[in-house]
């Protein structure tokens, strides 16, 4: 099948691959919580966060597995940002992941990888208390 074909790519870091072999699942099972799942992770491998925004957003209305998976997208996607972009952007991130999954907070508090001083909106830092 697939999908497990897909998740072995993904372990060992094989994106493109990943991505094709998504590609190959029927067309009525690719809006799956499985599938948009794999396609995340794909996602972050490639850095392709804005292309990834619109699945991360689809997973953060799932269950507790699909929210996982979007707060990590958005966790990540706010490091990058972070480093790359600017710290605005990486707010904006952060937000998204707690948005999805409040419980998000606390790790994105706690990542190192933020520079030192980056802070939350003072409304979503409060969560955090």
């Amino acid at each position: 099948m697939r999908i497990e074909e897909a998740e072995g790519y993904i372990a060992l870091g094989m994106f493109q691959d990943a991505w094709l072999a998504l590609d190959e699942i029927p067309t009525d099972r690719q809006l799956s919580s499985a599938v948009l799942r794999c396609r995340a992770l794909c996602l972050m491998g490639f850095e392709a966060w804005s292309r990834g925004e619109a699945v991360a957003l689809i997973l953060g209305e799932g269950d507790e597995d699909d929210r996982r998976m979007a707060a990590a997208f958005f966790h990540e996607g706010a490091v990058w940002h972070a480093e790359h972009t600017g710290l605005a952007l990486a707010r904006h991130w952060a937000s998204q992941a707690i948005r999805v999954r409040p419980e998000q907070r606390l790790a994105i508090l706690g990542d190192l990888r933020f520079p030192e001083g980056f802070t939350l909106r003072p409304e979503l830092a409060q969560l955090a208390g």
